[in-house]
């Protein structure tokens, strides 16, 4: 990704969190029927009945997030990919305090947990695939060597 969309993209998923969060009031989520249903089709599916509107809202909690740690680990600009949890935590950290004065929201601090937990994930996603992709270079030299090393042996005359 270029560097000028991933900026853009991060900027519009800053933004996209920052709607959805500080919005005066949320939506009555516990009677939506999408949500309803949603949680019907994730029971259907094998998942637990236990799995209740609180499990759904922590989960989108985590899963808000994520995107949060993918797109500041894998910025240019950011060294090291912690700062992206450290991000996570202050910008939750910050949207739950600013819901203090915020009519009918509820802040908490399984909200900032839940939340850190996302942008760590993200992160530690961009981690794996960092090494992955190290590993296989590595692999690949070492393969180019073998080879190369192979090729000079067969056309290197042996003395006879």
């Amino acid at each position: 990704m270029s560097p000028v969309l991933h900026d853009v993209t991060l900027l519009a998923y800053t933004g996209a969190v920052l709607m959805i969060t500080l919005w005066p009031s949320p939506p009555d989520v516990g009677s939506s029927p999408v949500v309803e249903r949603l949680l019907a089709w994730v029971h259907d599916a094998g998942v637990p009945e236990g799995f209740d509107l609180a499990a759904l809202e922590l989960t989108a909690n985590v899963a808000m997030f994520v995107p949060l740690g993918l797109l500041l680990a894998s910025s240019a600009r950011v060294r090291a990919p912690w700062l992206a949890v450290a991000a996570g935590l202050a910008l939750s950290a910050t949207v739950e305090t600013v819901q203090i004065v915020l009519p009918g929201r509820v802040p908490t601090a399984q909200d900032v947990v839940a939340n850190t937990a996302g942008a760590a994930l993200g992160a530690s996603v961009v981690v794996a695939h960092r090494a992955l992709r190290r590993r296989r270079a590595r692999r690949a030299g070492t393969a180019e060597t073998a080879v190369a090393a192979g090729s000079a042996a067969a056309v290197t005359p042996s003395g006879d």
